[in-house]
């Protein structure tokens, strides 16, 4: 009886997910009804336009009233005719909404600013469908995107051989130069080297496909996620003739840096040999290079006179040693961005170190430096290689072998007083010298802060006073000022090593500079209640909680 009255109850209705499941399909249909509907009221010749703009408005209401009682029906129990007369209703208010607004009237120039906009306005990834989708709607629509050409300027390759879309978007471009990004990567990747999205032939052919217009191209960056395919992409470039307008190149590889290969299977050529792109010849407008996890020559004559440079996850034995790599940073005066993320010059052993010790390279323009999973070892020796006096930006992360070394990089941070810097981003960095902290941060002009697992001795250090130098010709006196007292943001990503008293400290001593507080929601779901509502109650400034993804480095390509 008990177990018969227990099914009884399991079967009294659908679970979420089938409901779920419904109103998607639902949705699907009443999208392609509704699409089908207004085809069919354009091409019937029975509706007849109103003249009177007042006439339609009202329908226009009428409308509306019954599309809301239609859709609270709907949340009854139904059929599928309810959903059929949602997309009537529906089709008709697209039809007189045109009629009330019709935008094919509008002059040519004023629908192609429309139409760049409503492209420009979607994700990267979605500009291609975007824009043919804008192209299929009529007559009118295709002729004003086609005669577009700077329209069909950026191309994103994702589809598989023979690329119809890209071969679209190349000949509309026409003579407009060209943004080209080739991602081949796998959502689901299964991390071997042997599961390709793209094989390595094909992506060569299309590599040869590209580089034939290679005079039009501005932008190039190519992603995949395995050796082989990154290796046949290469080996094309390093033929190409140097382009005369290429002012970015990117090229990408998901795997990590080690990677082991299948038995009986032997690794690609990239992995042991460097290439050298454009066969070492000069590309004249190339001015942002980003390699991640490729084995390049920076012999090449390419690399100079860049303004930003990205070295990214690349084995030891695959990193430019400092003989090679200190030209390209001589040669490169106007360098504004250098980001080294588990990827640096190396030196070929101690006995090197004092060759380079007195070594320093002035970069005046720079005012981005990432050090990223590196030793403090080399951390430290690119802090005393690098002069730049008009830093802005600085981030370290993930640094953190020896609690004595990274003292050390903190201490080389303090000679190199860096007045000018006004955003720090400190990440996985072991450190628990209060003072030496307080005497770094307290050297900057930081208005901008982003922390995230260090010890409770990093915002100790922030709630301390140190000596402030006079601030006028009379008041000769010493007196004590905050550390960073211009700090205005400050953003905190993971709660680990961090109590709240002591981020509570830190609070009230910024209450009068600090106007923003940007927590990630993992640190805002760890509090208490009445921690949430303490950090919540400041009249000085807003408290931000967003998602995890806020906090990653932001990928235009993606």
């Amino acid at each position: 009886m008990h177990r018969h009255h227990h099914q009884h109850t399991q079967r009294e209705g659908p679970s979420d997910r089938e409901v779920e499941k419904r109103n998607r399909e639902e949705d699907r249909l009443l999208q392609l009804w509704a699409q089908e509907g207004v085809r069919r009221l354009l091409n019937d010749s029975r509706p007849v336009r109103p003249t009177n703009r007042d006439a339609v408005k009202t329908q226009l209401a009428g409308l509306h009233h019954q599309l809301r009682q239609l859709f609270k029906k709907r949340l009854e129990p139904h059929t599928n005719e309810l959903i059929a007369s949602i997309a009537k209703a529906a089709a008709l208010k697209t039809l007189l909404t045109y009629w009330l607004f019709p935008i094919n009237n509008l002059p040519v120039e004023l629908l192609q600013n429309i139409i760049s906009f409503a492209t420009k306005s979607q994700p990267f990834s979605q500009i291609s469908r975007t824009r043919i989708r804008l192209a299929s709607v009529c007559k009118h629509w295709r002729s004003a995107a086609i005669g577009m050409s700077s329209l069909w300027s950026v191309i994103r390759v994702t589809e598989q051989p023979p690329y119809p879309l890209t071969q679209i978007s190349l000949q509309r471009a026409g003579t407009q130069l060209i943004s080209i990004c080739v991602d081949q990567r796998k959502p689901n990747w299964s991390g071997s080297e042997h599961d390709h999205r793209l094989q390595p032939g094909d992506m060569q052919s299309l590599m040869v496909y590209i580089t034939k217009g290679f005079s039009q191209i501005r932008e190039l960056a190519i992603f995949a996620d395995t050796w082989a395919v990154i290796t046949a992409a290469e080996q094309v470039l390093q033929r190409a003739p140097p382009p005369r307008s290429l002012q970015r190149l990117e090229i990408r590889r998901t795997g990590s840096a080690y990677v082991r290969f299948e038995p009986f299977a032997s690794a690609p050529e990239g992995v042991r040999i460097p290439v050298r792109l454009f066969g070492g010849a000069r590309a004249l407008a190339l001015n942002h290079l980003t390699l991640n996890g490729v084995y390049a020559d920076f012999r090449s004559s390419s690399f100079r006179n860049l303004r930003v440079l990205e070295m990214r996850k690349m084995a030891t034995e695959q990193m430019p040693n400092m003989k090679d790599f200190y030209p390209v940073l001589e040669g490169s005066p106007y360098l504004e961005k250098l980001t080294f993320h588990c990827a640096c010059p190396t030196l070929t052993g101690p006995e090197d170190y004092p060759n380079w010790e007195d070594a320093e390279v002035k970069l005046t323009y720079l005012r981005e430096l990432a050090l990223c999973d590196l030793l403090p070892f080399y951390a430290m020796f690119l802090v005393r290689l690098i002069s730049a006096p008009n830093l802005e930006r600085i981030r370290l992360e993930r640094i953190h072998p020896d609690d004595e070394d990274v003292n050390q990089l903190i201490t080389e941070l303090c000679c190199r007083q860096r007045d000018k810097l006004t955003e720090l981003v400190v990440y996985d960095l072991i450190c628990n010298d209060v003072p030496m902290i307080a005497s770094w941060i307290g050297r900057t002009s930081v208005r901008r802060l982003r922390v995230g697992k260090v010890p409770g001795a990093f915002f100790t250090a922030l709630t301390r006073r140190m000596k402030a130098p006079p601030v006028s010709e009379r008041d000769r006196q010493l007196g004590l000022r905050s550390v960073c007292p211009w700090l205005e943001t400050c953003e905190v990503p993971t709660w680990d090593g961090i109590s709240f008293l002591t981020f509570q400290m830190f609070c009230i001593e910024r209450n009068e500079s600090l106007r923003s507080l940007v927590i990630g929601q993992k640190v805002w779901d760890a509090l208490r209640e009445e921690e949430r509502e303490w950090l919540a109650q400041s009249r000085t400034r807003r408290l931000h909680v967003v998602p995890q993804r806020f906090f990653e480095e932001k990928d235009e390509y993606e």
